[in-house]
């Protein structure tokens, strides 16, 4: 398709997976060796950072900046707690091996149930890490809250919040409302985002039960709100989202691309991968204490690849940048005429543990030349 620009912004022909380099690219333990000796790098992929919701979220993984809170029983913070990140390494999991996180590299298969965990989307911006980046790259976000108008009063709260950073305007400082966004209520001047920046607007997590078939109002209104903030949009969705359902989701003014897929979530998957997953030997999740986590790698590939044909013949012509089970240089070219871009995820997992780091630069490469300018 090649649709590169979105909205007058090139955002490259490969973006990352969100959270594939953390919240600010700072990247996971497993990454560093790799890189000190030059074997592994993300060069010429665009950063998309690890999905955030509006307040302190606890979630599955534990975070160095989380050492030493006190939380309430319901995991939301304790009154007279502040969250404090001095760099991109307190967001960095507590953890080298976290529980909530299943990972098969022989068979390219991975299940995480982090479940969002982090310190909240004003507390993320007060750093101003995001707004010192000089390439164009994506924040993801994600309403958590039960209900539908719950969501929707997270997401307005979100876009309020972030449209003061985009156009770098001041607050007088007031009392926090609640102890759950500190961030917030401290602001007094912000500092502006140096390079531009599109928002992905996620609704296919895990462990949140959403269902998509019932979300396109949901999503629209959500569209409708983000719209204020005068960025490129781009809902993420899951496959398991009716290619039917997507382009109505895509017919919406300010939906300016869509990504697919997210990971599927456990008790999602049968019938559609009980085969992959029954092959591998796993007839119920690793992560089932956590309630089944959500599925990525190799086995969403050849079911991606059919849900995008099945997409484009509904007719979608929106940017759709497509991952999925990428886990070699050679699967890119098998979204040539069906994606505008391509994402990777957790390739960079499995060849790290794999130690074939050098596949990430490889697959890098081979979108640059089927979705670039080579």
């Amino acid at each position: 398709m090649k649709t590169r620009l979105i909205e007058g912004i090139d955002f490259g022909p490969i973006w990352g997976a969100s959270g594939v380099q953390g919240f600010f690219g700072e990247g996971y333990w497993f990454h560093k060796p790799f890189m000190k000796l030059g074997l592994l790098s993300f060069d010429g992929m665009t950063f998309v950072a690890k999905t955030t919701t509006l307040n302190f979220r606890k979630g599955n993984m534990p975070l160095r900046f989380m050492r030493g809170l006190r939380l309430n029983n319901d995991g939301t913070l304790a009154d007279g707690q502040h969250i404090v990140i001095r760099t991109p390494r307190d967001v960095m999991p507590q953890q080298r091996l976290p529980d909530c996180v299943y990972c098969d590299a022989k068979n390219e298969v991975a299940i995480n149930a982090v479940g969002l965990s982090g310190p909240g989307a004003g507390s993320l911006l007060d750093t101003g890490f995001w707004q010192e980046r000089t390439e164009p790259f994506w924040l993801s976000f994600m309403s958590v809250a039960p209900t539908a108008k719950q969501r929707f009063e997270e997401l307005q709260a979100f876009v309020d919040m972030f449209n003061a950073f985009l156009h770098g305007l001041q607050f007088a400082t007031h009392a926090a409302k609640t102890p759950q966004s500190p961030g917030v209520a401290s602001i007094s001047q912000v500092k502006k985002f140096q390079a531009p920046v599109g928002l992905q607007i996620n609704f296919s997590c895990p462990n949140v039960g959403l269902n998509p078939t019932e979300l396109i109002d949901e999503i629209h209104q959500a569209l409708a709100c983000a719209a204020a903030l005068g960025i490129p949009l781009a809902p993420k969705i899951n496959l398991l989202t009716p290619p039917e359902v997507a382009k109505k989701i895509c017919e919406h003014a300010s939906c300016d691309a869509l990504c697919v897929t997210n990971t599927i979530p456990w008790k999602d998957a049968w019938p559609t991968l009980q085969y992959d997953m029954e092959k591998i030997g796993l007839n119920k999740s690793p992560l089932e204490k956590y309630g089944g986590g959500g599925i990525s790698g190799a086995c969403l590939r050849g079911k991606l690849l059919f849900w995008l044909r099945d997409a484009r013949q509904t007719g979608i012509t929106k940017h759709i940048n497509a991952g999925g089970g990428i886990t070699r240089a050679e699967h890119v070219d098998e979204f040539k005429n069906l994606a505008d871009s391509v994402s990777t995820g957790s390739a960079g997992m499995f060849a790290c543990k794999r130690l074939q780091p050098g596949r990430v630069q490889d697959i890098i490469r081979r979108a640059h030349k089927i979705f670039g300018n080579e």
